[in-house]
Protein backbone atom coordinates (compact mmCIF):
# COMPACT_ATOMS: atom_id res chain seq x y z
CA UNK A 1 0.00 0.00 0.00
CA UNK A 2 1.51 3.30 -0.74
CA UNK A 3 0.07 6.86 0.97
CA UNK A 4 -1.37 9.41 -0.73
CA UNK A 5 0.52 12.00 -1.74
CA UNK A 6 -0.42 15.96 -2.28
CA UNK A 7 1.36 18.68 -4.30
CA UNK A 8 0.45 22.42 -3.75
CA UNK A 9 1.14 24.30 -6.97
CA UNK A 10 1.71 27.67 -6.92
CA UNK A 11 1.33 30.72 -10.00
CA UNK A 12 0.43 33.67 -10.63
CA UNK A 13 -3.14 34.90 -9.06
CA UNK A 14 -5.43 34.71 -12.42
CA UNK A 15 -8.34 33.57 -11.69
CA UNK A 16 -9.14 32.22 -15.05
CA UNK A 17 -6.27 29.97 -15.02
CA UNK A 18 -7.12 28.36 -11.79
CA UNK A 19 -10.99 28.01 -13.03
CA UNK A 20 -9.66 25.89 -15.84
CA UNK A 21 -6.95 24.34 -13.32
CA UNK A 22 -9.64 23.64 -10.97
CA UNK A 23 -11.41 21.80 -13.65
CA UNK A 24 -8.70 20.03 -15.28
CA UNK A 25 -9.06 16.19 -16.51
CA UNK A 26 -5.44 15.10 -15.28
CA UNK A 27 -4.22 12.29 -17.41
CA UNK A 28 -2.53 9.42 -15.45
CA UNK A 29 1.50 8.39 -16.66
CA UNK A 30 3.95 5.85 -15.28
CA UNK A 31 5.04 8.78 -12.76
CA UNK A 32 1.46 10.32 -11.87
CA UNK A 33 -0.61 12.86 -13.02
CA UNK A 34 0.72 16.45 -14.10
CA UNK A 35 -0.35 19.90 -14.36
CA UNK A 36 1.73 22.36 -15.77
CA UNK A 37 1.29 26.01 -14.63
CA UNK A 38 1.42 29.15 -16.80
CA UNK A 39 4.29 31.15 -15.93
CA UNK A 40 3.63 35.09 -15.10
CA UNK A 41 3.45 37.37 -17.86
CA UNK A 42 5.51 40.82 -17.59
CA UNK A 43 2.70 42.83 -16.02
CA UNK A 44 2.01 40.18 -12.90
CA UNK A 45 5.80 40.34 -12.53
CA UNK A 46 5.43 44.18 -12.03
CA UNK A 47 2.99 43.76 -10.15
CA UNK A 48 5.22 41.46 -7.76
CA UNK A 49 8.29 42.84 -7.63
CA UNK A 50 8.60 46.37 -9.26
CA UNK A 51 10.54 47.77 -12.38
CA UNK A 52 13.76 45.94 -11.25
CA UNK A 53 12.32 42.40 -11.49
CA UNK A 54 10.56 43.76 -14.77
CA UNK A 55 14.33 44.22 -16.20
CA UNK A 56 14.68 40.68 -15.41
CA UNK A 57 11.84 39.63 -16.44
CA UNK A 58 14.11 40.23 -20.28
CA UNK A 59 16.32 37.50 -19.29
CA UNK A 60 14.70 34.59 -17.56
CA UNK A 61 10.95 35.05 -18.72
CA UNK A 62 8.08 34.40 -16.01
CA UNK A 63 9.67 33.13 -12.98
CA UNK A 64 8.98 35.55 -10.04
CA UNK A 65 11.67 34.15 -7.93
CA UNK A 66 14.59 34.88 -10.47
CA UNK A 67 12.83 37.95 -11.53
CA UNK A 68 13.23 39.19 -7.96
CA UNK A 69 16.82 38.83 -7.56
CA UNK A 70 17.65 41.08 -9.67
CA UNK A 71 17.93 41.73 -13.34
CA UNK A 72 22.15 41.68 -13.38
CA UNK A 73 22.02 38.24 -10.85
CA UNK A 74 19.18 36.95 -13.13
CA UNK A 75 21.40 37.66 -16.41
CA UNK A 76 24.62 36.33 -14.59
CA UNK A 77 22.43 33.26 -13.96
CA UNK A 78 21.32 33.17 -17.13
CA UNK A 79 24.23 33.58 -18.90
CA UNK A 80 25.84 31.06 -16.85
CA UNK A 81 23.51 28.39 -18.14
CA UNK A 82 23.80 29.21 -21.77
CA UNK A 83 27.25 28.86 -21.07
CA UNK A 84 27.39 25.17 -20.03
CA UNK A 85 24.80 24.10 -21.99
CA UNK A 86 23.64 22.40 -25.33
CA UNK A 87 20.01 23.28 -27.06
CA UNK A 88 19.67 19.08 -27.57
CA UNK A 89 20.43 18.31 -24.12
CA UNK A 90 18.50 21.14 -22.17
CA UNK A 91 15.30 19.79 -24.75
CA UNK A 92 15.80 16.24 -23.98
CA UNK A 93 15.97 16.46 -20.30
CA UNK A 94 12.65 18.69 -20.44
CA UNK A 95 11.20 16.53 -22.67
CA UNK A 96 11.67 13.49 -20.10
CA UNK A 97 10.09 15.91 -17.14
CA UNK A 98 13.80 15.72 -16.02
CA UNK A 99 14.80 19.15 -14.85
CA UNK A 100 18.17 18.34 -12.55
CA UNK A 101 21.02 19.56 -13.11
CA UNK A 102 24.33 17.43 -14.00
CA UNK A 103 26.82 16.76 -11.31
CA UNK A 104 28.76 19.34 -10.45
CA UNK A 105 27.10 22.48 -12.28
CA UNK A 106 24.62 25.09 -10.57
CA UNK A 107 22.47 25.62 -13.49
CA UNK A 108 19.33 23.41 -14.38
CA UNK A 109 17.59 22.99 -18.15
CA UNK A 110 14.42 24.59 -16.61
CA UNK A 111 16.64 28.08 -16.56
CA UNK A 112 16.97 27.90 -20.34
CA UNK A 113 13.11 26.52 -21.25
CA UNK A 114 9.52 26.21 -19.72
CA UNK A 115 6.59 24.05 -19.72
CA UNK A 116 3.95 26.15 -22.19
CA UNK A 117 0.34 24.43 -21.30
CA UNK A 118 -1.22 23.93 -24.13
CA UNK A 119 -4.69 23.24 -23.59
CA UNK A 120 -7.42 24.45 -21.23
CA UNK A 121 -6.71 21.81 -18.43
CA UNK A 122 -2.85 22.28 -18.61
CA UNK A 123 -1.83 18.96 -18.22
CA UNK A 124 -0.42 18.89 -22.18
CA UNK A 125 2.22 21.14 -22.54
CA UNK A 126 5.45 22.27 -24.86
CA UNK A 127 8.80 23.37 -24.71
CA UNK A 128 9.97 27.22 -25.26
CA UNK A 129 12.90 28.90 -24.50
CA UNK A 130 12.30 31.20 -21.48
CA UNK A 131 13.04 34.79 -22.73
CA UNK A 132 13.32 35.73 -26.59
CA UNK A 133 16.75 36.51 -24.96
CA UNK A 134 17.63 33.16 -23.89
CA UNK A 135 16.68 31.79 -27.76
CA UNK A 136 18.57 34.29 -29.49
CA UNK A 137 22.01 33.47 -27.21
CA UNK A 138 21.41 29.90 -27.94
CA UNK A 139 21.45 30.61 -31.89
CA UNK A 140 23.82 32.77 -31.34
CA UNK A 141 25.91 29.85 -30.16
CA UNK A 142 25.32 27.82 -33.34
CA UNK A 143 26.78 30.12 -36.24
CA UNK A 144 30.00 28.23 -36.00
CA UNK A 145 28.61 25.06 -36.56
CA UNK A 146 28.99 23.66 -40.33
CA UNK A 147 25.61 23.02 -42.44
CA UNK A 148 25.39 19.35 -41.93
CA UNK A 149 25.89 20.32 -38.13
CA UNK A 150 22.42 22.32 -38.01
CA UNK A 151 20.57 19.86 -40.11
CA UNK A 152 21.49 16.93 -38.09
CA UNK A 153 20.51 19.04 -34.82
CA UNK A 154 17.34 20.25 -36.16
CA UNK A 155 16.57 16.40 -37.55
CA UNK A 156 16.82 15.62 -33.67
CA UNK A 157 14.85 18.36 -32.45
CA UNK A 158 12.16 17.47 -34.89
CA UNK A 159 12.04 14.19 -33.51
CA UNK A 160 11.16 15.62 -30.23
CA UNK A 161 7.45 16.64 -30.59
CA UNK A 162 7.15 18.87 -28.03
CA UNK A 163 10.03 20.95 -29.00
CA UNK A 164 9.02 22.52 -32.05
CA UNK A 165 9.30 25.84 -30.94
CA UNK A 166 12.92 25.12 -30.25
CA UNK A 167 13.68 23.78 -33.20
CA UNK A 168 11.98 27.08 -35.88
CA UNK A 169 15.37 28.86 -34.01
CA UNK A 170 17.58 26.21 -36.02
CA UNK A 171 15.37 26.28 -39.30
CA UNK A 172 15.64 29.84 -40.01
CA UNK A 173 19.84 30.10 -39.35
CA UNK A 174 19.93 27.29 -41.58
CA UNK A 175 18.37 28.20 -44.04
CA UNK A 176 19.70 31.51 -44.34
CA UNK A 177 23.48 29.64 -44.09
CA UNK A 178 22.60 27.52 -46.91
CA UNK A 179 21.76 30.14 -49.25
CA UNK A 180 25.11 32.20 -48.06
CA UNK A 181 27.11 28.93 -48.84
CA UNK A 182 28.24 28.79 -52.41
CA UNK A 183 28.16 24.98 -53.27
CA UNK A 184 24.35 23.89 -52.44
CA UNK A 185 21.31 23.42 -54.20
CA UNK A 186 17.69 25.18 -52.75
CA UNK A 187 14.82 23.53 -53.89
CA UNK A 188 11.64 25.02 -52.82
CA UNK A 189 8.93 22.21 -53.67
CA UNK A 190 4.67 23.02 -52.50
CA UNK A 191 1.31 23.68 -52.81
CA UNK A 192 -1.49 25.86 -52.31
CA UNK A 193 -3.23 25.26 -49.16
CA UNK A 194 -5.41 23.57 -48.61
CA UNK A 195 -3.79 20.54 -50.17
CA UNK A 196 -5.85 17.69 -51.65
CA UNK A 197 -3.40 15.10 -52.83
CA UNK A 198 0.68 14.77 -53.23
CA UNK A 199 -0.88 15.57 -57.32
CA UNK A 200 -0.68 19.36 -56.69
CA UNK A 201 2.94 19.19 -54.90
CA UNK A 202 5.11 21.40 -57.87
CA UNK A 203 8.62 22.61 -58.23
CA UNK A 204 8.26 26.52 -56.34
CA UNK A 205 11.66 27.04 -56.73
CA UNK A 206 15.04 26.09 -57.79
CA UNK A 207 18.36 27.42 -57.89
CA UNK A 208 22.02 26.99 -57.34
CA UNK A 209 23.46 29.37 -54.22
CA UNK A 210 25.92 30.81 -56.10
CA UNK A 211 23.06 32.07 -58.07
CA UNK A 212 20.81 33.64 -55.54
CA UNK A 213 21.94 37.63 -54.32
CA UNK A 214 21.08 38.46 -50.76
CA UNK A 215 20.10 41.67 -49.46
CA UNK A 216 18.97 42.62 -45.50
CA UNK A 217 15.90 44.93 -44.86
CA UNK A 218 14.81 47.00 -41.93
CA UNK A 219 10.98 47.57 -43.21
CA UNK A 220 8.81 46.94 -46.53
CA UNK A 221 9.75 50.50 -47.33
CA UNK A 222 13.85 49.63 -46.93
CA UNK A 223 12.94 46.20 -48.51
CA UNK A 224 11.21 48.17 -51.58
CA UNK A 225 14.24 50.40 -51.95
CA UNK A 226 17.34 47.33 -52.01
CA UNK A 227 14.79 45.25 -54.21
CA UNK A 228 13.91 48.15 -57.02
CA UNK A 229 17.42 47.70 -58.94
CA UNK A 230 17.65 44.37 -58.91
CA UNK A 231 14.06 44.51 -60.47
CA UNK A 232 14.82 47.41 -63.03
CA UNK A 233 17.35 44.48 -64.60
CA UNK A 234 16.94 42.57 -67.58
CA UNK A 235 16.97 38.43 -67.40
CA UNK A 236 15.86 35.99 -64.57
CA UNK A 237 16.35 37.56 -61.06
CA UNK A 238 16.48 35.33 -57.36
CA UNK A 239 17.14 37.81 -54.61
CA UNK A 240 16.47 36.19 -50.96
CA UNK A 241 15.95 39.38 -48.59
CA UNK A 242 15.96 38.61 -45.11
CA UNK A 243 14.78 40.73 -42.39
CA UNK A 244 17.19 41.90 -39.97
CA UNK A 245 14.85 41.74 -37.02
CA UNK A 246 14.28 38.37 -35.89
CA UNK A 247 10.58 39.96 -34.50
CA UNK A 248 9.76 41.18 -37.88
CA UNK A 249 5.61 40.58 -38.15
CA UNK A 250 4.20 38.35 -40.96
CA UNK A 251 7.55 37.16 -42.43
CA UNK A 252 10.88 36.14 -41.93
CA UNK A 253 12.13 36.71 -45.39
CA UNK A 254 11.14 37.78 -48.61
CA UNK A 255 12.46 36.10 -52.17
CA UNK A 256 11.99 37.57 -55.37
CA UNK A 257 11.97 35.30 -58.62
CA UNK A 258 12.15 36.37 -61.87
CA UNK A 259 11.60 33.35 -65.10
CA UNK A 260 10.94 35.19 -68.11
CA UNK A 261 7.80 37.33 -67.72
CA UNK A 262 6.85 36.24 -64.86
CA UNK A 263 7.95 37.81 -61.32
CA UNK A 264 6.97 35.98 -58.06
CA UNK A 265 7.42 38.01 -54.69
CA UNK A 266 7.36 35.77 -52.16
CA UNK A 267 7.07 36.66 -48.06
CA UNK A 268 8.84 33.82 -46.38
CA UNK A 269 7.21 32.17 -43.26
CA UNK A 270 9.94 30.11 -41.53
CA UNK A 271 7.53 27.18 -39.38
CA UNK A 272 8.13 23.85 -37.99
CA UNK A 273 4.66 23.74 -36.70
CA UNK A 274 2.19 21.10 -38.07
CA UNK A 275 -1.35 21.92 -38.22
CA UNK A 276 -0.85 25.95 -38.42
CA UNK A 277 1.39 29.48 -38.14
CA UNK A 278 -0.37 32.39 -37.59
CA UNK A 279 0.04 35.23 -39.75
CA UNK A 280 -0.09 39.13 -39.26
CA UNK A 281 -2.79 39.91 -41.32
CA UNK A 282 -2.12 43.65 -41.39
CA UNK A 283 1.17 43.54 -42.52
CA UNK A 284 0.28 40.77 -45.52
CA UNK A 285 -2.01 43.61 -47.00
CA UNK A 286 0.55 46.29 -46.79
CA UNK A 287 3.02 43.40 -48.40
CA UNK A 288 0.95 43.22 -51.24
CA UNK A 289 0.20 46.26 -51.88
CA UNK A 290 3.97 47.27 -52.05
CA UNK A 291 4.76 44.36 -54.29
CA UNK A 292 2.17 45.67 -56.85
CA UNK A 293 4.05 48.85 -57.23
CA UNK A 294 6.21 47.33 -59.05
CA UNK A 295 4.29 46.58 -62.21
CA UNK A 296 1.07 44.53 -62.70
CA UNK A 297 3.33 41.50 -64.37
CA UNK A 298 4.25 41.04 -59.76
CA UNK A 299 2.54 37.76 -58.33
CA UNK A 300 2.87 38.23 -54.47
CA UNK A 301 2.57 35.30 -52.31
CA UNK A 302 2.70 33.72 -48.95
CA UNK A 303 4.81 30.40 -48.48
CA UNK A 304 5.41 28.68 -45.15
CA UNK A 305 8.67 27.54 -45.50
CA UNK A 306 9.10 24.11 -43.82
CA UNK A 307 12.74 21.69 -43.66
CA UNK A 308 12.14 18.58 -45.29
CA UNK A 309 10.51 15.63 -43.35
CA UNK A 310 9.09 18.21 -40.47
CA UNK A 311 5.49 16.50 -40.80
CA UNK A 312 4.93 13.03 -39.53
Amino acid sequence: NYSTGFILLVSSANQTRWHDIAQQQTWTGGRGNYCFIDTATAKEIELIGGKESTKAFKYVGGVPRLCNQGYRAAKDLVDGAIKESEILEVTQKLASLNDSPPPGVKTYPGLLGHFVPTNCFRNRFKICFASPYIAQQMSTKLEASSNQELQDLLRRLLVIRKARSIAGWIWEPLLSKKIKSEAAEIIIVGSLLPMEDSSSIATLFQSSTSKIDSIYFNDLNDFCAKAKPYLETEGDISVFAKAKSDNFAAMDAILIIRRGDKLTIAALQLTVAEKYHPVLQSVMIEFVKKCRSFGDNVVPQLWFLQPEKVLP
